[in-house]
Formats: structure tokens, sequence, C-alpha cells
């Protein structure tokens, strides 16, 4: 498979998971929301709408309100997200481009994180403005 492929099977996976673990507690309708960052959202909302022809009794919803805005979210949404009044205060997963910490594992030991996205990042800078007293900015 090809790394958009195999980034699209892990983000199906991750997805399939959480809805066959939401499922198992309750009948009928099955919710599955999730908030963070932005990076994914263009594939959450493919894999969503691709989704809903698979399983229809499940309803996936993903709002990116952010990395921060994810993990307050997942956590504690009344002492981390004083000031976050984007959508929804409960989700069942977050996405982030940050690890947890140590100090979060403590406290919300019940929180797992594993890659469902990744893509290379690359910087371009004009040489030339590099070496520039005054960079490329007169």
């Amino acid at each position: 498979l090809g790394m958009l492929q195999a980034t699209m099977a892990g983000a199906i996976r991750a997805v399939l998971l959480l809805a066959m673990a939401v499922s198992a507690e309750s009948a009928g309708k099955i919710i599955v929301q999730g908030a963070g960052a932005s990076f994914p959202n263009l594939l959450y909302q493919d894999l969503i709408f691709a989704y809903q022809f698979v399983a229809p009794d499940v309803t996936l919803s993903y709002l990116a309100t952010g990395s921060t805005g994810g993990k307050c979210r997942i956590m504690d949404f009344t002492e981390k997200c004083v000031e976050d009044t984007k959508g929804k205060e409960h989700i069942d997963f977050a996405g982030s481009d940050s690890l947890l910490k140590s100090t979060e594992y403590v406290l919300y030991p019940d929180l797992q994180m594993f890659p469902t996205v990744c893509a290379p990042y690359c910087s371009f800078f004009r040489l030339e403005c590099l070496h520039s007293a005054s960079g490329c900015h007169k």
C-alpha cells in the first residue's frame, strides 16, 4: 500500500474500532463524536461521508477545534476548556498533533493514543533571503 492508502486504512480502522466499542454499550442508533486538530479534518469528513453507506445506523461527526480543543474535551471540558464555546462539550475521540504528557496519563488513565493520519511537512526557504542582512522584506 502507498502512504495515502495506509494512512486512510489506519484512520478507517480507528473509526471502526471506536464505533464497535460504542455499539457494545448502546442499542439502536450509534453516535460517535470527535473534535480536535484541524489538519486531519478533510480526511475525517471524507471517511465520515463514506462510512454512512457502510453503517447507516452509525452517526459520526468531527469538529475541527484545534489540537488543544480536542484534548481538553476528551479530558475534562468544564475544567480545561474554559474559553471554548465551539461545538459539543463531550466527545468520544480527539485528534491532536501533540502527545499526551505523562501527568495526563496519570490523571486520565483510560486515554490511549494511536496515530490515524500522517503526512510530510516541508518548509520552503529562499536561500538568498537567508543570507541577506535585511532578508527579503524591504
